[in-house]
C-alpha cells in the first residue's frame, strides 16, 4: 500500500469562534486521521471542537474534543492515529474548528487557535 498525505491548516480568526473550510481529498482510501493544535487547549483550559463533514453538511465525525482527534501513545505511527475508514472519491469535505469563545482576547495567552489536520490515504483507481 503506497501511503500518502493530506494536510489542512486552520486558524479561527481574531474575534471569531469558528472556522470551516473546505478541501478535496484525492480518490482514494483514508484508513487515519490526526490532529495537531498549537496546545492553546492545554494553555487556557478551554474546550476546542474538530467536526468532518461531507460537502452536503452530513457529519462523518460530530464535533468532538480535539483531544479525540489527537495521535495515541502505542503502536506505530498509523495506528496511534483516529480510525476514519472512507473512500474520497475525489469529494470535497469541510473541516469545523470552534471554541467556545474568542481565545484571542484570554490572557494570559492571546493567541490564535490553529489546527493541522493529517489525512492518510493511499490512491486507488
Amino acid at each position: 500500500m503506497d501511503t500518502k498525505q493530506k494536510t489542512v491548516d486552520l486558524q479561527i480568526p481574531l474575534n471569531q469562534s469558528t472556522v470551516t473550510k473546505e478541501f478535496t481529498l484525492d480518490t482514494g482510501f483514508i484508513p487515519r486521521v490526526v490532529a495537531y493544535t498549537n496546545g492553546i487547549e492545554n494553555a487556557t483550559k478551554e474546550m476546542l471542537q474538530l467536526a468532518l463533514l461531507d460537502s452536503n453538511g452530513n457529519e462523518i465525525i460530530p464535533a468532538v474534543s480535539i483531544k479525540n482527534w489527537e495521535a495515541k501513545t502505542g503502536g506505530n505511527y498509523m495506528e496511534s492515529m483516529k480510525p476514519l475508514g472512507i473512500e474520497a472519491k475525489g469529494r470535497t469535505f469541510k473541516l469545523v474548528f470552534t471554541t467556545d469563545r474568542n481565545l484571542a482576547a484570554v490572557p494570559p495567552v492571546a493567541i490564535l487557535p490553529k489546527v493541522q489536520v493529517v489525512f492518510l490515504y493511499s490512491k486507488t483507481k
